[in-house]
């Protein structure tokens, strides 16, 4: 195995532990909107599904 190769699987193993370590981090996202009413209590219901 020639070193480009082989530096080049390491870095593919490399990059692929980084992403799947990201994945696995759990993240709350804020949702902010003006509704008022049935729909704002429907969006409410809809964003705490989501998250």
């Amino acid at each position: 195995m020639s070193v480009f190769t082989y530096k080049k699987s390491l870095m593919s193993a490399v990059l692929g532990l980084v992403i799947s370590g990201n994945k696995l981090a759990a993240a709350e996202i804020p949702f902010w909107h003006s509704m008022k009413g049935e729909l704002g209590k429907e969006v409410d219901s809809l964003a705490q599904r989501f998250n």
